[in-house]
């Protein structure tokens, strides 16, 4: 009865339904634990942050769920635990960098997991990248890149490194990458101090908390790491249209795959399938939620979901990714 149950709960949430599962009692008493992969302040912990005051709510026994920050080597840190040392039964959630898959297929250092095997339970939103120079500096478009040298404020790793360093060699751009800061909140900060002329953030965010940077037109917007325009800035470019080489487009798309991944949950291999079938059944009724639907409009986050099926799909398409083109991509991303 149970495994029909779960099965019902699947088809119900992949067709758009009402979930009909029914729970038993593995949660109640508990704490399901929900590690955060990168730096507070950013927009990973205000999301992980936002689902963890709701999602016990929606969990049959409504166990506490707890934010513990865990940033480290660019969200690696907390994917290794997760794969290596979290408990395997449903209670630690993470919410770590939406470069996951492609770190695993650079093999970047420091990668002891296997992206293909965490269980992933739905997106609360999807995370174009925007690069952008201060309004001071003399780059004011990518046709200015491509003429003199831009230094950029960067954490290092994943989507802030691999797609400035591709169009340096892909298109001829000049980005020089500062590296060393804690993410995106960091950058700004670093450009609005005048330590680096440009930098980058989720575009969403941006255009939330920073909404006079963009009326003021304090910056300039460079181009969108996106699978898609963003329709009320049709002028801005996607960074694959920077190229006109086919396999070059590839590799720049490549690069722009994560952000569908963007700010979403996984658990560990290796749960049992009642749990995540409950896990995402909570996911869902959480981002219907109007408390949590208030509480996102408050603080500024942006709802674009995706199932924990969408994301599986997402993810082994990733890893499907042909060898000579992961080599050309990895050659293009290296300083």
């Amino acid at each position: 009865m149970r495994r029909l149950l779960v099965g019902l709960c699947l088809l119900a949430m992949a067709g758009g339904a009402a979930p009909v599962c029914r729970a038993d009692d593995f949660y109640k008493g508990r704490n399901v634990d929900l590690y955060i992969g990168l730096a507070v302040g950013g927009t990973y912990d205000l999301y992980a942050r936002a689902i963890a005051r709701y999602l016990g709510r929606h969990i049959p026994g409504e166990p506490s769920v707890v934010p513990r920050s865990m940033p480290g080597a660019g969200g690696l840190t907390a994917a290794n635990y997760m794969y290596q040392v979290a408990p395997h039964d449903g209670t630690a959630l993470a919410m770590t960098s939406q470069t996951l898959a492609l770190d695993q297929l650079f093999k970047v250092p420091g990668v002891a997991y296997d992206a293909g095997k965490f269980i992933w339970i739905g997106r609360v939103t999807s995370s174009p990248i925007i690069f952008f120079t201060w309004h001071t500096s003399p780059s004011k478009s990518f046709a200015d890149v491509l003429k003199r040298v831009t230094t950029m404020g960067s954490s290092g790793s994943g989507d802030t490194t691999d797609t400035p360093r591709a169009l340096n060699r892909l298109a001829g751009a000049k980005f020089k990458l500062v590296l060393g800061y804690r993410g995106s909140t960091e950058v700004s900060l670093a450009v609005e101090r005048g330590e680096v002329e440009g930098g980058y953030a989720a575009w969403d965010d941006l255009k939330h908390r920073k909404a006079d940077w963009l009326r003021d037109k304090i910056v300039n917007l460079l181009f969108l790491v996106a699978d898609k325009p963003d329709p009320k800035y049709a002028d801005l470019p996607l960074s694959d249209s920077l190229v006109t080489d086919p396999e070059a487009k590839k590799i720049l798309a490549l690069f722009a795959a994560p952000n569908q991944i963007g700010r979403s949950l996984f658990t560990t291999p290796g749960v049992p399938a009642d749990r995540v079938a409950i896990l995402r059944e909570a996911f869902v009724a959480t981002l219907a939620d109007p408390a949590f639907l208030a509480d996102a409009a408050r603080i500024g986050l942006i709802v674009d979901a995706a199932s924990g099926n969408e994301l599986q799909e997402q993810v082994h398409a990733m890893l499907q990714t042909p060898p000579s083109l992961i080599a050309k991509a990895d050659a293009s991303r290296q300083p």
